[in-house]
């Protein structure tokens, strides 16, 4: 498998966010036929946040859209309003 996707599949896998209510949230990512559907749901309080992007917008981008999403994810968990999706 190519080392690139090694890495992502790597950072996908161990992202974490914090809720605002203060619970660890595993950061969900799930690759459809065209776009990649990011989410997390607090297993204490039920707030939850999901971004999907197209596939080729992530893989196409000069940045590694990848970190902006998720941290988009643990700023939005983190704060006090409740989450939607």
């Amino acid at each position: 498998m190519n080392e690139k996707v090694l890495e992502w599949i790597t950072k996908i896998t161990n992202a974490f966010a914090q809720c605002s209510c203060g619970e660890m949230c595993h950061i969900d990512v799930t690759i459809r036929e065209q776009d990649i559907l990011f989410r997390a749901i607090c297993p204490n309080c039920r707030k939850a946040y999901s971004h999907c992007e197209h596939i080729l917008m992530v893989s196409n981008a000069n940045v590694d859209l990848t970190d902006y999403i998720i941290e988009d994810i643990r700023h939005i968990l983190k704060s006090p309003h409740k989450g939607g999706t």
